[in-house]
């Protein structure tokens, strides 16, 4: 489940909201049906918790501490780099563009690191990402296939991680956590682990 808002939703205090669903066992394909394309986000929150009570919706997430932001600035600005190459070797007179796109890819980053939060509760885990653009997206451990943990040289610097987890549909839809602490994303891992062992036992049971 996806709760989107865009910057003129979140003034008007609005939301939107999409299932993500899987279809027949059979084919496994993806249906995205958008159930409220403009609801007050508060009354969106509780007809949902209504809908979908095993998917409730928590308003306070935990956000990432302040080294993350730090982290997220230290990263290369790859797009900012080509601009400037660019505009220096075809335009040089335009040259000043390329501090035009780093301010920009700079406020980015601090909407990025503002806007993201996270948390895993029960059996459900609920992410909130973006700037411009906010996306809280919502699943269940048993939707859940895969999990991978990744961390770069910077990012073991700074004792952080990215968190992927890879959620049943066609194609897959694939959830990434960029900035999660090393303790966290190994205890994510294990907590799926061990829910997925039990979902197996389970299965084998029956």
């Amino acid at each position: 489940m996806v709760v989107e808002q865009s910057l003129l939703k979140r003034l008007l205090g609005l939301a939107s909201v999409k299932l993500i669903s899987v279809g027949e066992m059979k084919t496994e394909e993806q249906e995205t049906s958008s159930l409220f394309p403009f609801m007050p986000k508060q009354k969106a929150y509780l007809l949902l918790e209504t809908l979908l009570p095993h998917y409730p919706i928590q308003e306070k997430m935990e956000r990432f501490p302040i080294k993350v932001l730090w982290y997220k600035l230290l990263v290369p600005y790859y797009f900012t780099i080509i601009a400037a190459v660019g505009l220096f070797l075809f335009k040089r007179e335009w040259l000043w563009a390329a501090g035009v796109v780093f301010a920009i890819s700079l406020i980015t980053r601090v909407l990025d690191y503002l806007f993201t939060s996270y948390l895993r509760q029960g059996n459900t885990v609920q992410i909130r990402k973006g700037g411009l653009t906010n996306e809280t997206f919502i699943t269940h451990y048993n939707r859940i296939q895969q999990v991978s943990v990744e961390h770069s040289w910077l990012q073991r610097r700074f004792g952080i991680a990215t968190l992927y987890f890879q959620n049943r549909a066609n194609p897959l839809h694939i959830s990434e956590l960029n900035g999660v602490s090393k303790e966290e994303a190994g205890e994510f891992y294990n907590w799926f682990k061990r829910k997925r062992e039990r979902l197996v036992r389970r299965e084998r049971v029956s």
